[in-house]
């Protein structure tokens, strides 16, 4: 799954169980990787808050994590969620 944020400026990546947040640096490119892991199982779903540093993740283990983009900190996990 791949997501841009609203206002694209950066960019999230569900590679198996993990979340790659990829923040953008004007025109210089990528400014680092910030990998989000707590899922047990492959990530399928990514979407962004519109305007606020938030991202939630949907894997197949039922889980939704909501992360803080800027510093890849897991918020909160919902079970049971899905999509």
């Amino acid at each position: 799954e791949i997501s841009w944020h609203p206002d694209g400026q950066q960019l999230a990546v569900g590679v198996g169980q993990d979340l790659y947040l990829y923040p953008l640096r004007h025109e210089f490119g990528w400014a680092g990787t910030i990998v989000c892991r707590g899922h047990q199982a492959g990530v399928v779903y990514v979407g962004w808050h519109p305007t606020l540093p938030l991202v939630a993740s949907s894997a197949h283990d039922g889980t939704t994590i909501f992360w803080d983009a800027r510093a890849g900190r897991r918020l909160m996990t919902v079970p049971g969620h899905f999509k």
